[in-house]
């Protein structure tokens, strides 16, 4: 098994959880956040039909909940005796959580555990070792420069779920015009997918060319900002690291902030607008419903939105202004303003005192990534 795919081996993963009776806890473990996200998706899709799905999946982040709000999830017993599958992500390693783990899992329920890395010397790490339910992951350049076949793997599968496909040589182009960083890669994917539209179904070298090749210098300020947006701390200083390493412009990377909070405050006021009620918004992503939608937006709203397209948000691409909106619920107004307050200040920081920039600028990603108000 070491040297199969990344779908095989989630292949005779699944299968495992899927045969075993009773309640279940597995691992999947690896620092790569989407492969970790595309192995659990493949998991609950092997476990769950689609009408199961909606009263038997839940989504838990650790990071939110106590000990004892995770052991009464944990115990409910699954909706009409059917199946149930739970994400526990960002998991806490700490005894308490491994013995409600061990202890309090409802009959039928299969609790899959997502996290960078375990303590493999700790009773969980040992138990679900032994029991064949560790799934690790590993999608790393090695010293030749090829990439994994993982994300080959990885991408195709973003393609089929979207109804498309795109061959093996295509997806190595893309490979190489963006490299191996998932979080980019996805969003080269989602964008390629809005590209080619209900136009065709494979997506082509020649797509890649011509979308991939002029996006990829803006795409990790992209990611960091969603990051930030979404208010992921882990996530937002992994990314902020991997710009320094680029040698990326500090004041770069603030004017992308600042971009995307001047984003936020305008969707914030859109959303308050009858128009942009959720009875109108698309409340799930497709580029023709999304279409549709900016097409009919009154020239009232448009004419009040700044002119230069940088900073209108209804001048983004129609993805990323789905994305924005519905990011515009993790703040409030009051931390929208705050949080632009401070990176204009420190902005002025940077030009006239001579400060650790680095260290400046983590520490302005936890302060906008910190606790939330109600939004």
């Amino acid at each position: 098994m070491k040297n199969a795919g990344f779908f095989q081996k989630l292949k005779v993963f699944s299968e495992r959880l899927n045969s075993e009776g009773g309640e279940g806890v597995y691992l999947i473990e690896g620092t790569d956040e989407l492969l970790r996200k595309e192995a659990v998706h493949y998991l609950l899709n092997s476990y769950l039909t689609e009408d199961q799905k909606e009263f038997g999946f839940e989504n838990v982040d650790m990071k939110e909940i106590t000990p004892h709000e995770l052991a009464g999830i944990l115990r409910s017993p699954t909706l009409f005796g059917d199946k149930r599958f739970i994400w526990l992500k960002n998991f806490l390693d700490t005894k308490d959580y491994a013995n409600i783990l061990s202890e309090t899992v409802s009959e039928g329920t299969r609790v899959i555990v997502t996290n960078d890395k375990l303590d493999r010397r700790k009773s969980l790490f040992l138990q679900l070792s032994k029991l064949g339910r560790v799934f690790e992951l590993q999608a790393k350049d090695d010293k030749y420069g090829k990439k994994d076949a993982a994300l080959v793997e990885m991408i195709q599968s973003i393609c089929e779920r979207a109804g498309k496909r795109i061959d093996s040589r295509t997806c190595h182009s893309l490979l190489e015009k963006i490299g191996s960083h998932t979080g980019f890669l996805e969003l080269e994917v989602e964008k390629l997918i809005c590209f080619i539209g209900n136009c065709q179904d494979m997506i082509s070298l020649k797509d890649v060319d011509m979308i991939s090749s002029s996006v990829q210098p803006d795409t990790p300020g992209y990611i960091l900002a969603d990051n930030v947006a979404d208010r992921d701390i882990c996530m937002s200083l992994t990314t902020v690291r991997e710009i320094f390493l680029r040698n990326e412009e500090p004041l770069g990377i603030l004017a992308g902030l600042l971009n995307r909070f001047r984003l936020l405050l305008q969707g914030k006021d859109l959303l308050l607008l009858d128009f942009f009620s959720s009875k109108n918004l698309p409340q799930n992503y497709s580029p023709f419903a999304m279409t549709r939608f900016l097409g009919d937006v009154p020239n009232d709203i448009s004419e009040i939105l700044p002119k230069e397209p940088r900073i209108n948000i209804l001048k983004q691409h129609i993805y990323r202004i789905f994305i924005i909106l519905n990011q515009c619920s993790n703040f409030s107004r009051t931390e929208l303003l705050n949080g632009f307050e401070e990176i204009v200040e420190m902005f002025y920081k940077f030009v006239t005192t001579q400060v650790d920039e680095k260290i400046e600028i983590e520490r302005l990603i936890m302060s906008l990534c910190g606790i939330k108000e109600n939004a």
